[in-house]
């Protein structure tokens, strides 16, 4: 196989499940190749449509879940939405690309590259296979208009919602999210907090803002740190929030390890009885291999929010929203070994799929498998 996957650089989760593809398929000896899709557009397309959605999911969230909502009430598999005429602009010069490399198979990680091919298969009838990767457990606005050969979706219990939205069923394959193969490995708590200097002795709650550092951490932290105060250690990651990590190193809180940007989030999983996290798709898959119960802080209105009612209506996550509330949940289910425990033991029998492995399988072989 020549793989081609497609990502896009608006938030680093959609980049990740690319990566944590690409390992596996090299591992497994198929080639693979990771292009941004929206570089194959107007110059400059892809550093505008980028870094305007940060800067709108940072300082704008109310804004991004307007036009998510309106989306989602607009979005209809028979359709050309907004999202659809915006995003097939690039697809003759992305074709271009696909046949000079030879790529006969392609994997989109987000709607705007899927949306792209969709347009590709209407002019040209190619032949190589196309896949869309669900990277938020939901069906997102715009997944149904495209039209692809199979939808990996991260949940069995997601099913009836994309075939509301119109995805035939059987396209749809349950096999997980995917994550790198590190977060299936799991290392005694000692040990890793031996390997990442943290406290043996007490409580580590981990509390992440996802790779954008967004979240209530300005506020949150200070609070959990004066109602946790010697009973635990507090392992802030801030990603790439400079000015959130510069905060909080100056504020020389005891219980507090401030962290920038990491490769070690597995090892601080590991560490930690507890993990404070936005509720993204990827963190969350993440946990979840874990077995690492979580409490959801803040959600930026749109996937995020659909994120929290999945876990939380299904008991693998709580959720908090003040500050306060966030603060007062933590100390109490620090305190309750039986629920963390019982939250551990769903997780790591409800997301124990390889997600990556099942895919390059599935990709490689001539019969479909039997689904999961």
């Amino acid at each position: 196989m020549n793989i081609l996957i497609l990502s896009c650089n608006t938030g680093e989760g959609h980049n990740s499940v690319a990566r944590a593809l690409k390992e596996q398929f090299d591992a497994d000896g198929a080639a693979c190749t990771i292009a941004d899709a929206l570089s194959f557009g107007f110059k400059g397309q892809s550093y505008i449509i980028s870094n305007g959605h940060v800067f709108v999911y940072r300082h704008l969230p109310r804004l991004f879940g307007t036009v998510y909502r309106y989306e989602e009430r607009h979005s209809k598999a028979d359709s050309r939405s907004l999202i659809y005429r915006a995003n097939i602009n690039f697809a003759d010069r992305l074709y271009r690309y696909i046949q000079e490399n030879g790529f006969d198979v392609i994997i989109c990680v987000h709607v705007f590259p899927a949306i792209a091919i969709t347009e590709i298969k209407r002019r040209y009838h190619p032949s190589f296979r196309s896949y869309f990767v669900a990277t938020d457990y939901t069906c997102s606005p715009g997944a149904n208009q495209s039209k692809l050969d199979g939808y990996f979706i991260p949940h069995d219990k997601l099913i009836p919602e994309f075939v509301s939205c119109g995805i035939p069923r059987e396209k749809l394959y349950p096999f997980g999210m995917p994550i790198r193969r590190a977060f299936y490995s799991h290392k005694s708590q000692s040990l890793a907090r031996r390997e990442m200097s943290l406290p043996e002795d007490k409580a580590v709650v981990l509390c992440m803002g996802g790779s954008m550092g967004a979240g209530p951490m300005k506020k949150l932290i200070p609070i959990l740190s004066q109602q946790l105060k010697d009973s635990a250690c507090i392992v802030a990651v801030c990603g790439h929030n400079e000015k959130m990590l510069a905060r909080l190193q100056s504020l020389q809180l005891k219980n507090v390890v401030p962290v920038g940007y990491t490769t070690k989030v597995s090892e601080y999983m590991d560490s930690a009885d507890l993990i404070l996290t936005k509720a993204g798709g990827l963190s969350s898959s993440e946990a979840a291999a874990k077995a690492l119960p979580i409490v959801y802080v803040d959600a930026v209105p749109g996937c995020e929010t659909r994120n929290i009612e999945f876990f939380c209506q299904n008991h693998y996550a709580v959720a908090g929203h003040s500050a306060e509330e966030i603060s007062a949940l933590v100390t109490s289910l620090l305190a309750d070994e039986a629920w963390r425990n019982a939250t551990s033991s769903l997780l790591l029998s409800d997301f124990n799929a390889h997600s990556a492995a099942l895919i390059s399988r599935f990709l490689q072989s001539s019969a479909e498998p039997a689904r999961p």
